[in-house]
């Protein structure tokens, strides 16, 4: 499971290592992120105990959080 910080959740990639499908869902130990359709990280879905906004500080960027939001 990712740690879900600043840190791992950056802004912008210097390169990327591996190819293939397009992400479908990124596990961290706050919630889930899954890809909208503009291929962007969301927050579907939050762990018993986390607020959305502990994810959004957590992350360098402005993290969407889903209309549906499940905990």
């Amino acid at each position: 499971m990712l740690k879900h910080s600043p840190r791992t959740f950056v802004e912008r990639l210097d390169f990327k290592t591996s190819v293939g499908e397009r992400v479908r869902v990124v596990v961290t130990d706050l919630g889930l992120l899954e890809p909208d359709d503009d291929g962007k990280l969301t927050l579907t879905h939050v762990h018993p105990g986390v607020d959305p906004q502990q994810a959004r500080d957590a992350t360098s960027w402005g993290l969407r959080v889903g209309r549906d939001l499940a905990a």
